[in-house]
């Protein structure tokens, strides 16, 4: 076993055949869900659901429930049986210090790059030893958004930066039409971005002060980001040093994901945009497509209000106010 990937499994929960799901309540119980191994009888195709912890007083030291096998029907059943509110089922995490979300842009989209196989690509962890040299796409813009803890309010965090950037192409590339229609971003803006390098080295000093990763799909932004170190090198690019290049993919497998986050809250996997309308019904959301800083933003957003935490207004204010020091983007 990889020596990660104990950590981003218990940051990232997910169930498939092979998988369990552990997380800890809010009153102290322990919940561990494994899909039942029975290929028949009425318990097919369910999750045996563990409790264990004060109010289990069974001389085997857990509670079996079964559910069906999904996590919102695991969250639905333990809610149940302990009485208390789904929506405060779950401990809330440690807080980072800083919260750094990134959110990357490509130009082009491979066809076979489906959520089994980013999935898959996570789960093996780092380093990666899979072969993405003949993928299609290259990254064409990087947004990220950075917020800091208060050190009086461990649940309030203050905006420090805010950036959305095209990527410079290397030679030979261009931006496919799907890519456009999503994002926007052409081959002339591309032409007028920065160095992957300059615009990275930004994002590897937020975490060599202790920056914690949040995406809205970590597994799909952790594979743009190794396949594009692996085509990168072919062309005798070294986008990182070899320290700061382990330091944010070791980052990236480390994170935490939105996406699953916004499951196990609300039993559904949706888009980031949707899901913050959902979680922020009477914030006006920017009219731009898949814009890199403000998608960074809402995930950040998402991040802090699935964890009990918020961003203050007058840092979002500051930040409006005063875009020359806190926000910049070069992405019309």
């Amino acid at each position: 076993m990889h020596p990660l990937s104990s950590l981003v499994y218990n940051i990232r929960p997910r169930i498939n055949a092979c998988d369990m799901l552990i997380f800890e309540t809010r009153c102290g119980h322990c919940v561990k869900a494994v899909p039942v191994q029975s290929l028949d009888g009425p318990k097919r195709g369910k999750w045996q659901v563990r409790i264990s912890g004060p109010s289990i007083t069974l001389q085997r030291g857990f509670k079996c429930l079964y559910s069906d096998a999904n996590s919102a029907a695991v969250n639905e059943a333990v809610a149940t049986y302990l009485g208390v509110d789904i929506r405060e089922l779950h401990k809330p995490l440690t807080l980072p210090c800083i919260v750094l979300a990134l959110d990357f842009e490509t130009s082009d989209w491979d066809e076979q790059c489906t959520f089994a196989r980013q999935d898959a690509h996570f789960d093996a962890g780092f380093p990666c030893r899979a072969d993405h040299k003949s993928d299609a796409g290259h990254i064409c813009a990087i947004g990220y958004s950075v917020f800091r803890q208060d050190a009086n309010s461990p649940r309030t965090y203050h905006a420090e930066e805010q950036v959305s950037v095209a990527i410079r192409l290397p030679d030979g590339q261009s931006i496919s039409k799907q890519a456009i229609d999503v994002h926007g971003i052409t081959d002339q803006i591309c032409a007028r971005g920065q160095q992957l390098t300059t615009v990275l080295h930004g994002v590897i000093g937020w975490l060599k002060q202790g920056a914690e990763i949040c995406c809205h799909n970590l597994g799909h932004e952790t594979l743009i980001v190794c396949r594009e170190f692996q085509k990168r090198s072919l062309i005798g690019h070294s986008v990182l040093p070899e320290e700061d290049a382990s330091l944010l993919l070791r980052s990236l497998y480390a994170g935490h994901c939105t996406l699953q986050l916004g499951k196990r809250r609300n039993g559904f996997f949706r888009a980031l945009a949707d899901e913050f309308h959902l979680c922020f019904p009477d914030v006006a959301q920017a009219g731009k497509r898949h814009e890199p800083g403000q998608d960074a933003y809402m995930c950040a957003q998402l991040f802090l209000y699935y964890n009990e935490a918020c961003l203050t207004k007058a840092s979002f204010r500051d930040m409006e106010e005063r875009p020359s020091k806190k926000s910049r983007s070069d992405i019309p």
